[in-house]
This record gives C-alpha cells, structure tokens and sequence, in this order.
C-alpha cells in the first residue's frame, strides 16, 4: 500500500510535505538547470565548463547545503513580496540600491524579508573576479570559477521560483500548508519526462541585481495561479495522492515549463555576462606555473609565449616586452606597490577626517549611515596597509603625515582650504560639499588603482592586487550611491 499524506493531521502533513522554506526547485531541479544551462554556452568558453560539468552540477545545490553547517544563510534565497513595508506591486517601495534600502528600513527588516538580489550581485562580481584571475595567471581561477559558478547560479534559479517571491511561501496564508515543496520538488521528480522545456538563448545582463529584482518581481506575479492549481487539484480530497499530483501537473504545467525553461536561460546568460565583464578571458582547465630553470639551455631556443600584464579592474590586459617586464617573475613586490600602499595610507586617512566631520553637521540620517561605512572600511584597509608594509620592512607613514609641511596629496584629495569650506559648512550645504568632495576623493582613488595595475611588474603580489580590487569596485560603488544622494538633494531643494 503506497504512503497516503492525511489532511486531516496537520502534524504528519508537516513532516511529509512541508519544506525548508528557502529551498528552491529542490536539488535534482537544480542540478538538472545547471547541466541543461552549460549546453546553452558559447563555444568559446563551454570546453571549459563541459571539462568540469559534473563538479559545478553538484556545486548548484551547497548554498542549500551552507546553512546545515551553521550559517546565517536562509535570507539569500528569497524575497517576501507582500509585506507590508514593500507596498503593492510593483513593489516600488523597497529601493534597489543596497545602501539606500539599509537606510530606509534596517538590515533587520531586509534579512527577515529577503536579500537574494543583492546575493546573486554579490556572487555574480566573485564570478567575475574568478574569471579575470586568468588573465594574470591565478593558480585558483579554474577552481574559483568552478565554485562561483555553480553559486551564483543556484541564487538567479531561485528567483524564477515563484513561491521565492511572496510572503505566503509555503501556504500559510491560505491554508496549504507543503505547497512549496509539491510544487519545486515533487512535481519535478515525478514529472521531469512529462516537461517540455524551450530555453532561449543566453543573452547579455546589464545589471545583475535589477535583473534578479525583475525576475522575482515577475515570479511573484505567478504565485497565484499555483495557489490556485493546488487548491483546485486537492478539492474534495483528503489526502496527497497521485490523483492530486496529476491534477496539479495539467494545471499547473505551463507556469512549471515556463519558469524552469527561464531559470536554464537565465544561468547561462549570467555565465557569459560575467565572462563579457571579465574581458572574455581564455578559460583555461590549468594554468600553466612559472618553472624555474636549473641552468640555461644550448643552441637555438623556441619563441617565448607572450607576457600579459593584467589591466586595471575593467581594462583590458596588455603583452608587454620580457625587458619591460624587468623579469615580474622573481619579484613579489615592486616600488610601484610601496608607493602605492604608502600614499593610499594618507589617501584613507583623509576620507577618514572628512566623515568625523559629518555627525555635527548634517541632518539627513542617510549621511551618518554613509559615513560609517566608509569610516569603517577605510580604518580597516589603513590597518591592513600598514601592517603590509611593517611585513616587508618598509617606511610606513606617521599618521596624518598629509598635514606635514610639504606633502604632497594624492589624487583627488582636498586641499587645506577645501577641508576648511567643508568643516565650517552646515546642513544641506555641507552635505552638498561632502558629497562632492568625497565623489572626488574616490575618483582619485581609482586613478590610483589605474596608474598602479598599468605599471609594467606592479599589482603582482595577490594581497596588494586583491585590495587594489576591492579599492576600486567598493569605490565604484559608493561614487553611484552617493550621486544618488546629490540629485536627491537637489530634487528636495527645488520643491
């Protein structure tokens, strides 16, 4: 006699058929969207991702797998459309841009409800770094790849899973109880054969996290037409049997074809948007090492392979000469990169000074959150940088050495009386001249990030090259956060 799931008991009902609530399409839809995805790629990069299909296809699932080792992980999988703070669809309430939805409603608020979006951005820009890490000849960039592939992956499929998109994710609300788990996992399993999928062909994704928005927001708009199919397929039931479940499938099925033919389009478009924004880079299965040679060869020598110098996050990488190089190979660091953690120190420190200045000058709550952020990223990376340069046994700067007679300031620094106009500004004044100032300080960072990586030998050590990164997509995007925040002002000021 087959197992029957009663109705009637609620208790055994939850044990049978309610999910975790943040699993997605459970682990063979998963994987079956992940192997289905690496056929759509290109062929520039599929030898790559076919060579290790079977580790990324088991990799789609560990962000399922996280939480089971004690990790605060459940809040990546979903967003709660239909809370009361995100309002009516189109859900215009909850802002996009991470910074600006913190500061509008709590980071309290945001885990309760959801933070897939900014996850998938997140795992989507790990993806990316991976794949650069070929063209400066990382050892890890295959491994990393393998690994961000398979997780940034499984967070864009769990988007299109419309019971990921609504504050009623397992029936709760209107009494079905399980119907997460009927609908991603059991329907799936009992009738992959019986689905007809059309994936499309991947396309380029501007944006990754308003591309995740866009899709939960569309997910969210089929919830209930699988709340209907549910209840119109256990009518007159009390029990979950296959009757139920073949009920379910026809009326259900094009909402199931459609979302899960979406997610396989969706996975590999993401895959070849990060490789786009990576520069295209040559994946490679190994990447050759630097040998060292034990003495030098006799007679005639074959051609030496070209010599790439990795570009500025963003730019292209270059073939340099093997005396322009001045032999990279056998040093870890350069005077390029002393120079660049000396005079980064008292760029910091700056940035540092001017968000003291903030708590007594400004009202706008979103300028004190702004300021401690930077406050405690830059304190952070000031710490990191001396310590980088005590390791090597090299001059570190006094604190606050800028303000020394003679110093010279690095780019996009204010200057003595720029910091004056800024410390004796009030309200709305000084958070037009902080915000003006500080999108300029950033920009000479990133100049910064630029001359360093476009010297030839420079940028090599992985600490200095992992931080001139992070420097330079951090700065990225507090220069869009903080533009934002000028024509916000500007807006108010002219009501």
């Amino acid at each position: 006699m087959r197992a029957r799931h009663r109705l009637l008991v609620p208790i055994l009902v939850s044990l049978l058929v309610a999910p975790a609530p943040a699993f997605a399409w459970g682990s063979n839809a998963h994987r079956y969207i992940m192997g289905r995805a690496i056929d759509l790629l290109p062929p520039q990069i599929k030898p790559f991702f076919d060579h290790f299909r079977n580790e990324i296809v088991i990799r789609a699932i560990d962000p399922d797998l996280w939480r089971n080792v004690g990790w605060e992980e459940d809040p990546n999988h979903f967003m709660d459309f239909g809370v009361e703070e995100y309002g009516a669809y189109p859900f215009a309430a909850l802002p996009r841009e991470y910074g600006a939805a913190i500061e509008k409603f709590g980071m309290a608020t945001l885990k309760r409800n959801g933070l897939l979006p900014w996850r998938e951005a997140e795992e989507f820009g790990n993806l990316r770094r991976a794949m650069e890490g070929f063209a400066r000849k990382s050892a890890f960039a295959p491994t990393d790849v393998v690994l961000f592939t398979g997780v940034a992956a499984h967070y864009i499929q769990d988007a299109h899973q419309p019971l990921h998109a609504t504050n009623n994710y397992d029936g709760a609300m209107t009494k079905q109880n399980g119907v997460h788990s009927r609908f991603e996992t059991a329907l799936f399993n009992r009738f992959q054969s019986r689905l007809t999928l059309t994936p499309a062909p991947p396309r380029d994704i501007p944006n990754i996290r308003d591309y995740a928005f866009d899709v939960l927001v569309a997910s969210n708009q089929l919830v209930g037409a699988v709340l209907d199919a549910d209840r119109q397929a256990v009518a007159g039931k009390d029990v979950y049997d296959d009757d139920y479940f073949e009920k379910f499938l026809a009326k259900v099925k094009p909402v199931l074809e459609r979302r899960i033919g979406e997610s396989i389009s969706a996975t590999a478009s993401m895959i070849v948007s990060a490789w786009e924004r990576a520069g295209r880079p040559t994946l490679m299965i190994d990447v050759p090492s630097n040998v060292q040679k034990v003495r030098e060869p006799s007679g005639p020598q074959p051609p030496q392979p070209p010599i790439v110098q990795p570009g500025a996050p963003g730019q292209p990488s270059q073939i340099i000469s093997a005396e322009k190089a001045s032999d990279i190979s056998r040093v870890e660091y350069t005077g390029a990169d002393i120079k660049f953690m000396q005079g980064m120190i008292g760029h910091h420190e700056q940035a540092v000074e001017m968000v003291a200045l903030i708590a007594a000058r400004t009202r706008r709550e979103d300028m004190r959150l702004l300021g401690r952020r930077i406050d405690l990223s830059q304190t952070d990376e000031i710490g990191m940088m001396r310590r980088w340069l005590e390791v090597r046994r090299q001059k570190v700067p006094e604190k606050n050495a800028m303000h020394m007679h003679g110093a010279t300031l690095m780019p996009g620094m204010l200057t003595p009386d720029e910091m004056t106009q800024l410390a004796s500004a009030q309200g709305d004044r000084f958070d037009r001249l902080f915000l003006e100032g500080m999108i300029k300080h950033h920009e000479g960072a990133l100049a910064m990030v630029n001359d360093l990586l476009s010297t030839p030998g420079a940028g090599q050590d992985p600490e200095i090259f992992s931080f001139a990164a992070d420097v330079d997509t951090d700065q990225r995007m507090e220069i869009e956060r903080m533009s934002a925040m000028l024509g916000a002002i500007s807006k108010e000021r002219q009501r």
